[in-house]
C-alpha cells in the first residue's frame, strides 16, 4: 500500500489517501462535494518509499485525511508505503528575511514571495504560505514608503533649483509686471520693507543701485505674499559677479536655495526665480526674505527683488 496527498478539485482541501482507494468516491470533508480519489501516478510531488514486507497480514489502510472511509475498500496487499512529510518553502523564508533584514530588500522580497506562492500551488507538499504573505506585505510596504520618500526628495530638490531668466525686452518685462505681488527697488523703497542686516551696504554703478553684504553678513526685507496662492521670489543680479558671491536665500528662517553668482550670465543682467514652498506662505500676508552670505563670502549684489505669483 502507499499513501499520497491530493487536492479537492472543488475547494482545494488537502486530502490524504491510499492507493488502494484509487477510483473510490468520497465526500470532501470541507465542501462536502462528491469527488473521486485519483490515481497516485497522475499527481505531481507524490513520493513512495517501500518497506520490506514481513509476511504477516498488513494492517488496514488509513482513511483519507479528515475524510470518511469509502464503503468496501479494495483489500490491502503486498507492502506498506509511507508519504513524504511536508517541507517549508525556502523561497518563502527568503522573502521574509529579505523584507526585514536585507537593505533595499523589498524587490528581492517581492520576487521570492511570488515565486514561493507559485511553487506551493504546484506542489502540495510545500508549506510556508503565511511567511510568503508576510514577506510580500512588508516588502510592498517598504517599497511604497521608499517611493514616497524619493518623490518628496525630488520635489524639494526641484523646488530649490532657481529658474534663470534674461528679461531684456519690453514684452518680457511687461509679462513679469503682471505677476508682481510686492517689489523692493534698491535705493527707493527699501525702508518701506524694513531693510535690516549685518555688514551690508548699497552701491550705485552706472545709474543702477545694488545691495551687498560682505564677510558673511546678511540683509533682508519684509515682503507681502498672498496667503492662498503659491509664491515665487524673483531676484535680479549682474551676470558678471565673481566666485566670491555665494549666499543662502532664506524665507522666514528656512533656506529655500543657495546661490553662487560666479559668471552666471556674463554681459547681462539676469533674473533668478526661487519657488517658495507653499507651507511658508499659507495663511500669511507677509514673510521675511533674507540674503545670508556664506563665511568669508558676499551676498548679492542684488539689484531688485519681487514676490511673484507662480
Amino acid at each position: 500500500m502507499s499513501e499520497f496527498k491530493f487536492l479537492c478539485p472543488e475547494c482545494g482541501q488537502k486530502i490524504l489517501a491510499d492507493t488502494a482507494y484509487t477510483g473510490a468516491g468520497i465526500a470532501c470533508p470541507t465542501c462536502q462535494k462528491a469527488i473521486t480519489i485519483p490515481a497516485a501516478a497522475s499527481l505531481p510531488g507524490t513520493v513512495l518509499a517501500d518497506v520490506a514486507a514481513s509476511g504477516a497480514a498488513a494492517p488496514p489502510p488509513p482513511l483519507p485525511q479528515t475524510a470518511a472511509r469509502p464503503a468496501n475498500p479494495a483489500p490491502a496487499t503486498a507492502s506498506i508505503k509511507q508519504q513524504a512529510p511536508d517541507r517549508i518553502s525556502a523561497l518563502a523564508v527568503a522573502s521574509l528575511i529579505c523584507s526585514v533584514f536585507v537593505p533595499l530588500g523589498s524587490i528581492p522580497g517581492i520576487i521570492c514571495g511570488h515565486m514561493a506562492k507559485g511553487r506551493m500551488r504546484r506542489n502540495i507538499f510545500l508549506v510556508g504560505e503565511k511567511m510568503a504573505n508576510a514577506g510580500l506585505i512588508i516588502s510592498y510596504s517598504v517599497l511604497m514608503a521608499t517611493v514616497a520618500l524619493a518623490a518628496t526628495f525630488l520635489l524639494e530638490h526641484w523646488l530649490s533649483i532657481p529658474v534663470k531668466v534674461l528679461r531684456e525686452t519690453p514684452e518680457a518685462i511687461a509679462a513679469l509686471e503682471s505677476r508682481v505681488v510686492d517689489e523692493v527697488v534698491m535705493g527707493e523703497n527699501e525702508d518701506d520693507h524694513d531693510v535690516d542686516g549685518q555688514m551690508y551696504s548699497s552701491t550705485t554703478s552706472k545709474g543702477k543701485t545694488f545691495r551687498t553684504a560682505t564677510r558673511g553678513g546678511s540683509f533682508g526685507y519684509t515682503m507681502k505674499v498672498l496667503p492662498h496662492e503659491a509664491m515665487t521670489l524673483n531676484c535680479r543680479y549682474s551676470g558678471d559677479e565673481n566666485k566670491n558671491h555665494v549666499f543662502d536665500i532664506v524665507v522666514d528662517d528656512q533656506i529655500i536655495a543657495t546661490q553662487d553668482l560666479n559668471a552666471v550670465a556674463p554681459g547681462h543682467f539676469v533674473d533668478m526665480e526661487y519657488k517658495i514652498p507653499k507651507s511658508l506662505t499659507a495663511g500669511k500676508d507677509e514673510v521675511r526674505v533674507e540674503f545670508q552670505a556664506h563665511a568669508g563670502m558676499t551676498a548679492g549684489g542684488l539689484y531688485g527683488c519681487q514676490i511673484l505669483k507662480w
